[in-house]
């Protein structure tokens, strides 16, 4: 008798943890993962060669969720570890450690080859790129790939180092005022010419091992050296000339007292878009105007480059942003195995 008034109770408990699971539905996990990509690095002189890297991963979801991941790379030449477990939403991320099998006979950068981790867990799946292709610090963000832009109050940092990929990345974040106060400067006439040519005769500045004496700064958010590059609406117009593109916006768009100003130091050449929106679609704000982009490049004639975005438009938009070392033919990058990406994971400076 005993044995079934326990078991009564329990069914009972039961069937009111199923009720109120239907009605208030179970907490939700939501995977993360901190990169969507990693180039590893290479030095084609020594034969120096990374193979080791990490990323995190955490439970960004309801309160008392669980999520169970798994890991699981695609090629055989890398190695994860952990490969499963659980993360609640109160325990720290995860660190994944990954290693890639290189030709331990090989004297130099060893053949390029791209594979990827496949991170489930949730209801949810990300997938991380990893290459030994350069990196041409070059991401897309919308359109097939679907990337929201995340690069808003942020400054990257490019620093020449001679290696595979010619700069060495880190990033700045929580952002909140320009590297350089950008209230003393000329204004860039693009009623005289766009994109609009800036001569200089301190120093060249250094761009992909070429020295340059006069850039191209274009109402449509890029800069180009030492000729007039193109907007970069697709990866293939990116790549056709040295340039830095920055967002897919239009100053002949902004208001009266907005615009680009540049300024020529002593150090470095400081180009900002003041309160500039994008060329399609921004948000409109209550006041009834587009939302007011504001970005800065310093241009350091030691071949340093910083790129500061302050508030970015929060709507989704396509853009091409990063630095191109140019030689494409306007379709298509200048290799084959070109791999985007991923700003935002830089380590942090």
């Amino acid at each position: 008798m005993k044995v079934f008034f326990f078991l009564h109770r329990i069914s009972t408990f039961l069937l009111l943890l199923c009720v109120m699971t239907f009605l208030t539905g179970c907490p939700k996990p939501d995977l993360q993962v901190s990169a969507l990509s990693h180039h590893f690095g290479g030095d084609m002189y020594t034969g120096i060669v990374e193979t080791d890297w990490e990323f995190q991963i955490w439970n960004a979801g309801d309160k008392n969720s669980i999520l169970y991941y798994k890991v699981e790379p695609i090629k055989n030449w890398i190695l994860v570890n952990p490969t499963s477990g659980k993360i609640a939403t109160t325990d720290e991320p995860v660190n994944v450690s990954v290693h890639i099998n290189r030709d331990s006979t090989q004297k130099s950068v060893p053949s390029f080859a791209t594979g990827y981790i496949k991170v489930s867990g949730g209801g949810k799946e990300k997938v991380i790129t990893v290459t030994t292709v350069p990196n041409f610090y070059t991401e897309v963000f919308g359109g097939l790939y679907n990337r929201p832009f995340d690069l808003s109050n942020t400054t990257l940092v490019f620093i020449p180092d001679g290696g595979l990929h010619f700069y060495k990345q880190g990033i700045k974040k929580n952002v909140q005022q320009f590297q350089q106060p950008p209230n003393m400067g000329n204004y860039a006439l693009f009623a005289v010419q766009d994109p609009f040519k800036i001569a200089f005769s301190i120093a060249p500045i250094p761009f992909y091992g070429v020295k340059y004496t006069d850039i191209y700064v274009s109402s449509k958010g890029y800069i180009s050296f030492g000729a007039k590059g193109l907007e970069p609406i697709t990866v293939g117009k990116h790549f056709a000339y040295p340039q830095i593109s920055l967002l897919p916006i239009d100053a002949l768009l902004a208001e009266e007292g907005s615009g680009v100003i540049y300024s020529l130091l002593p150090q470095k050449i400081v180009i900002s878009w003041i309160n500039i929106p994008l060329a399609q679609s921004p948000t409109i704000g209550e006041d009834g105007k587009p939302f007011k982009n504001n970005i800065q490049v310093e241009l350091f004639f030691d071949g340093k480059i910083q790129i500061t975005y302050l508030s970015i438009d929060p709507k989704q938009f396509n853009a091409v942003v990063g630095l191109s070392c140019g030689g494409g033919d306007g379709t298509s990058p200048p290799v084959q195995d070109f791999v985007i990406s991923d700003l935002s994971s830089a380590p942090e400076i």
